[in-house]
């Protein structure tokens, strides 16, 4: 990682909790900026505490990723410090209101909306800082995917499509970036312990504690991996997906059947 310390801004979106407020603990420390960006202002304000404890300068934006404002903090927040690395990490669930039904018209639409809209407009933003900024040392982009993005779980169709997507993005624009002096990583997290998984109640097997998951997440993105998928048996899963027989698949998929618990953030 960078070593300018103030000079140096690491953003972060969804950092009002989980796996977003994890990641700015795990980066933060003295002198460092970094940027939370969120629609939650006690969650930002717990995750801002946190940076701050660390000896980092923490910067809020509270803004919704597929906001056009979100783009036009970053520049502002970059003018006179180097931008280093964006998490694109903001995202949310939703499953079938009922079994055997499907995800409603709604939340199909607000998944595409966070997950990759919003996904794909946090990388262009911070494209369009890194770009007219010194290329080196490399500047970092880390998207969070899931495993629900590499492997079919039913009750997470859309949200998976979501990620599916967001993942085959990033790849093919990982050249383009590489030219720009701007490597572009994928992680692809199993279950983590989390607000989200809490309303997912079902088998999480291997679910593990966010501030590990981005400990491993931040390896890989400053690392410039191109895709990070974990804990181990699940990136043997996901090995498996595109090699193995149909029926096979189809036999292992009802195994993670979940019923997901409304997000009371959208009541």
């Amino acid at each position: 990682m960078a070593s300018d310390g103030g000079e140096t801004l690491t953003v972060i979106t969804g950092a009002s909790s989980g796996i977003g407020a994890a990641l700015a603990a795990h980066v933060a420390r003295p002198g460092m900026a970094v940027g939370l960006v969120g629609r939650n202002p006690d969650g930002l304000a717990a995750t801002a505490s946190a940076v701050s404890a660390a000896g980092g300068i923490p910067l809020i934006g509270r803004y919704d990723v597929t906001d056009p404002a979100m783009a036009e903090w970053m520049a502002e927040a970059s003018a006179q410090r180097r931008l280093h690395a964006v998490y694109a990490n903001a995202g949310v669930s939703a499953g079938p209101p009922s079994p055997g039904a499907l995800e409603t018209a709604s939340d199909t639409e607000r998944l595409v909306a966070a997950n990759l809209l919003g996904a794909i407009a946090t990388v262009r933003a911070a494209a369009t800082v890194m770009r007219t900024q010194p290329e080196r040392p490399l500047r970092r982009i880390g998207v969070v995917s899931s495993i629900a993005g590499v492997f079919p779980l039913a009750d997470l169709a859309v949200y998976g499509a979501t990620k599916a997507a967001v993942r085959q993005y990033a790849h093919a624009i990982r050249p383009r970036m590489k030219g720009w002096g701007i490597t572009i990583s994928v992680v692809c997290p199993g279950f983590v312990t989390s607000a989200m998984s809490a309303r997912h109640h079902g088998i999480k097997p291997f679910e593990m504690p966010a501030d590990r998951a981005a400990r491993i997440m931040v390896r890989a993105v400053e690392r410039g991996q191109r895709t990070c998928i974990f804990p181990l048996p699940f990136a043997l899963l996901a090995a498996l997906q595109p090699l193995g027989p149909g029926w096979l698949i189809d036999a292992i998929t009802p195994m993670f059947s979940a019923e997901i618990a409304p997000d009371p953030r959208e009541r």
